[in-house]
């Protein structure tokens, strides 16, 4: 697992990993079209184009068969996240959850073909919004930097994590499926708490984090730093640096796929961030993707007590 790709002149935002056999990588190349390769060779498997969704309610049967539809090219894992221009819709592995983001801050989600409206009452805006894919948990990140949490369609709670947002860094939060773990970031800093909105571990970074990604189980957890170019590694337990290393190396070294193709400008931002199981990683820069692992970057030295 160590291949690039040129796909395109433009930046590619969005980065999906899907498990199966083989487990794919799912690139976004606009708006409506997805192409999937073999995470461990690169090769192509297809592409599809997402058609816009119905204009009725969601409990339509022309909505449940659009719902069905996104899928994968082999039809056997669903898309994580599908945006059209109404909506963003996150769905779970088995496909029997739907979350909508809609505008003017309306979350809906819809389990078992019953519509549930999440309360949303306690914020102006959310920022930053992720989907727990085994268990259907939703965490979400306000532009105060507070975090809600929802199982399913009850509301757990809004909690105060000590995150401070601004415009010129950008504020996310993800969750490990199984819900175990919720990673928050307002660039400056990575914020690990449970299910319950508790506080696991802090990590104080000296560099703007620009995109974070978590493994599915929450066991790595990835970052992208676009003024140096580094990508760098922690652990999913409790934050400790374990790996990094400067993209266009990893971009570099990489097998390239392709018989003609050109390496990013160096000084193009990562634009894409993502994670896999068994330490895969996949990131973006300008038209370029690269499937990698963390056993290609360079191991750093864990901090060990004194004598």
């Amino acid at each position: 697992m160590n291949w690039r790709i040129h796909l395109t002149n433009q930046a590619i935002r969005e980065l999906h990993t899907l498990s199966g056999k083989p487990n794919l990588l799912a690139v976004w190349i606009k708006g409506n079209r997805v192409e999937f390769y073999d995470m461990e060779t690169g090769a192509l498997h297809g592409q599809r184009q997402i058609d816009a969704p119905p204009t009725d309610d969601y409990g339509s049967e022309a909505w449940q068969t659009y719902l069905a539809s996104l899928v994968d090219i082999k039809e056997r894992a669903y898309l994580p996240i599908v945006t059209t221009p109404r909506t963003t819709i996150y769905t779970t592995d088995d496909g029997k959850l739907h979350l909508f983001r809609e505008p003017y801050n309306s979350l809906k989600l819809m389990t078992d073909g019953k519509l549930f409206q999440l309360d949303t009452t306690h914020v102006d805006s959310f920022i930053s919004l992720d989907l727990d894919r085994a268990l259907g948990m939703v965490v979400a990140l306000d532009t105060k930097g507070r975090l809600s949490i929802y199982q399913q369609d009850i509301f757990i709670g809004h909690f105060d994590i000590g995150l401070t947002v601004d415009d010129l860094r950008g504020a996310t939060v993800i969750i490990s499926n199984g819900g175990g773990t919720i990673f928050a970031t307002d660039g400056k800093q990575i914020v690990m708490t449970d299910i319950s909105g508790e506080i696991l571990h802090r990590l104080q970074v000296h560099y703007n984090i620009r995109q974070i990604a978590c493994s599915s189980g929450g066991r790595m957890v990835v970052t992208s730093d676009n003024e140096a170019g580094l990508i760098r590694v922690y652990s999913g337990s409790d934050l400790t640096p374990t790996h990094q290393r400067f993209a266009v190396d990893l971009i570099a070294e990489a097998q390239q796929v392709q018989l003609m193709a050109d390496l990013p400008p160096l000084s193009v931002a990562i634009s894409a961030l993502t994670a896999g199981n068994r330490g895969g990683i996949g990131f973006a820069m300008s038209g370029v993707i690269c499937m990698t692992n963390v056993n290609q970057l360079t191991k750093l030295p864990r901090p060990q007590p004194l004598l």
